[in-house]
């Protein structure tokens, strides 16, 4: 229910702050004769005798052999590598996505040295990859708070996507709460405590997505490119006006 109730917040909060195709015939030869006919004779004839024939011989024949045939042979084929790197900073991962790394030139502009995270960014095509660009959204203005943790960042490329995922790699530092406000929300404590929102057009307003954790590191999973930040809960519910009691006991 605590779950429930901080997810209702959120969203009212969120709502009130920010407001996918015959034959011829021959002619005739023959003339009609007249009365008087002449007798014929005919002369008188040996009866025709055959020139004997001498049997037909046959040319000996020798029996077919066939050419020896080469057994076949198929072309030998290389298994496909994974997480091979690519010269512009990108490397296959497995399920056919692409990363580009934090260290490639592309995002330069925002993993800088005072930046509280560093991010990397993969696609579902080499292409997308290949053409990643990043700078500061031009929503910023609009969605910027105390609660946003470094840069609010334009992601966009010159290819279809279906499938994003980013990867926000929080340094030590900022690991920890800032307040201790909430002590008894569990999803409001260290890294668990930061959610990434991004811009939603359609509805003129951020809306914050499901976002999961590996170590240090904020992940989330979108099916398109975009304005996205990084929020630090606590913070965000504090500047609200939230009380820890509406979170602990609300239903």
């Amino acid at each position: 229910m605590m779950k429930k109730a901080l997810c209702l917040v959120t969203a009212l909060a969120a709502a009130a702050l920010w407001g996918c195709t015959g034959d011829e015939k021959e002619p005739s030869s023959r003339e009609e004769s007249s009365a008087v006919t002449e007798e014929v004779t005919e002369a008188p004839t040996e009866p025709e005798t055959e020139a004997p024939t001498e049997p037909e011989t046959e040319a000996p024949t020798e029996p077919e052999t066939e050419a020896p045939t080469e057994p076949e042979t198929e072309a030998s084929t290389e298994p496909e590598t994974e997480n091979a790197a690519q010269g512009d900073g990108s490397e296959e991962r497995p399920g056919r996505m692409w990363t580009v790394s934090a260290e490639s030139p592309v995002l330069s502009s925002i993993n800088t040295p005072d930046s509280p995270w560093k991010l990397s960014v993969a696609l579902d095509s080499k292409e997308a990859a290949e053409s990643l660009s990043v700078q500061r959204s031009g929503y910023a203005n609009v969605m910027d708070s105390p609660a946003v943790l470094g840069q609010i960042i334009e992601l966009s490329c010159g290819a279809d996507v279906e499938s994003v995922e980013l990867r926000f790699q929080v340094k030590e530092e900022h690991l920890a709460n800032s307040l201790g406000k909430y002590p008894d929300v569990a999803e409001l404590q260290g890294i668990s405590r930061l959610n990434v929102f991004t811009w939603v057009e359609e509805l003129n307003m951020a809306l914050p997505l499901e976002t999961t954790f590996d170590g240090n590191m904020v992940i989330c999973r979108a099916d398109r490119l975009g304005t996205y930040e990084l929020v630090d809960m606590e913070l965000w519910l504090a500047n609200m006006g939230i009380e820890p009691e509406e979170l602990v006991t609300g239903e």
